[in-house]
């Protein structure tokens, strides 16, 4: 009896890896929690789990949240410094390569912020940020 529990918990645990390594955050972490609901009822009344591996269990989770949010937090520092990279730009000489590998050089007239990448404007050509190699 207590073997099905067990195996049901695991298969249910199969499904969770799979499913958290291609959903958002958020989603992972309602799906852990509804797992360890499902393992705290489907425990066996006469051994129940242990207060130690209950409490290493949360601070687990507590401790996968602060890595999820610590990289949100690099994330958007990343945006940002590339956003303040791109800004400093307008108005100066620069030199760099196009997408497709042409040489540019010219002032750069405005910049473009995409969720995936940062690109100046230089007399009508958008250039990507990391392709800039020299600033005058």
């Amino acid at each position: 009896m207590s073997t099905s529990a067990i195996t049901g918990t695991n298969s249910s645990n199969s499904s969770t890896s799979s499913t958290s390594s291609s959903s958002s955050t958020d989603v992972s972490k309602d799906e852990f929690l509804q797992l360890l609901v499902t393992q705290m009822q489907n425990q066996d009344p006469l051994d129940p789990t242990d207060n130690t591996e209950f409490l290493a269990q949360l601070a687990q989770f507590s401790s996968l949240e602060q890595m999820q949010n610590l990289n949100t937090t690099a994330s958007t520092i990343s945006q940002n410094q590339q956003i303040l990279e791109g800004s400093s730009l307008v108005g100066k000489t620069v030199t760099g390569t196009d997408s497709s590998g042409n040489a540019v050089s010219g002032v750069v007239d405005s910049v473009t912020f995409t969720s995936t990448a940062t690109t100046v404007n230089v007399n009508g050509t958008n250039v990507p940020l990391s392709n800039v190699s020299e600033v005058n």
